[in-house]
């Protein structure tokens, strides 16, 4: 990163109007206050909190700064340049007026709900179909080819709701009716992960890869625990970071064909991959267009902050 450039107003926008220093006391505290002294100390560096604290035209009210490690709410305006939409606060049709956001309504959109993921680019997925009842449901799974199948949310997250069967043991009683008529639920061809990846992982895994603009900051694998095949963290999955230089090559070619068919539409991204290694190769499970910090045992905290830096500074 250049040490001599023009300071930008760059205002990172959260959801949450009360415990503004709660949202960052936890295992990633460390990577957090790391960034904001960093930025602090390049940019002008504010938070915003809720939608109402934006007024039109790059004009935030109420912002806080970030002051001796701490935050420290003011009753100050603060004109942005750039907006770092740390949460989704805005959709499709969101005027910054003078101001950058990252990352647009339209990426976002595109990330979730899953299915318009699909619909890009499906050529980097396994077959899926979104599906909103039950006779729907029994339709698309007649049309899967692997013996197992994955049932989830189209807008799901923290591997919630998220069910694999053998196709001909499929339990449809499971499946949340509400989300399912709301917000539809995708069946999808398995990929079997079961073989690992070799000297990454050793069984059934999804590997993550976060981006920042053009520059790969973060890479781990999460491996499911014993008896599960869901590989997510908030289900017991394992987190073992991967050196960005000992990526497979099979693995990082495939990102880079990915990231070229995001850029075509959606240039300077910010958001994570997740990929599943099966016996065809590399497949895309799919992708977050949030980009979520390192923990502080992480050896890649220096480059994901300087990424993210460099990133908002450019974009």
């Amino acid at each position: 990163m250049e040490t001599t450039h023009t300071p930008r107003n760059i205002i990172m926008w959260l959801k949450s109007k009360d415990n503004v220093d709660g949202n960052f006391q936890n295992a990633k505290s460390s990577a957090y206050h790391k960034f904001f002294a960093k930025i602090n100390e390049r940019d002008n560096f504010r938070f915003a909190y809720d939608f109402e604290s934006f007024k039109g035209n790059g004009e935030f009210i109420n912002v806080a700064r970030y002051e001796n490690g701490e935050i420290t709410k003011t009753e100050e305006s603060f004109n942005a340049d750039v907006i770092y939409q740390y949460n989704k606060m805005v959709n499709i049709g969101f005027d910054p007026g003078s101001a950058v956001i990252t990352n647009t309504p339209e990426f976002r959109n595109l990330c979730s709900p899953k299915i318009n993921t699909y619909n890009y680019m499906p050529q980097f997925f396994m077959k899926s179909y979104l599906t909103f009842s039950e006779g729907e449901l029994k339709e698309a799974i007649e049309k899967i080819t692997t013996s197992k199948v994955v049932l989830k949310p189209n807008n799901g997250q923290n591997g919630d709701d998220v069910f694999i069967f053998n196709k001909d043991e499929v339990d449809l009683s499971v499946i949340p009716e509400d989300k399912l008529k709301e917000r539809g639920f995708l069946v999808q061809e398995f990929i079997d992960t079961s073989g690992g990846i070799p000297g990454v992982a050793k069984s059934y895994h999804d590997l993550r890869i976060i981006t920042h603009g053009d520059r790969i900051s973060l890479c781990h694998v999460r491996q499911a625990p014993e008896g599960s095949m869901v590989s997510n963290s908030h289900k017991g999955a394992s987190i073992t970071e991967i050196d960005i230089d000992a990526i497979p090559e099979d693995i990082l070619n495939f990102y880079k064909q990915v990231h070229t068919e995001i850029t075509k539409q959606f240039p300077k991204p910010l958001y994570s991959m997740d990929i599943g290694v099966g016996k065809d190769g590399p497949k895309l499970i799919e992708l977050n267009s949030h980009t979520a910090f390192p923990g502080e045992d992480f050896k890649c905290m220096d480059r994901f902050i300087d990424n993210l830096i460099y990133h908002l500074e450019t974009i």
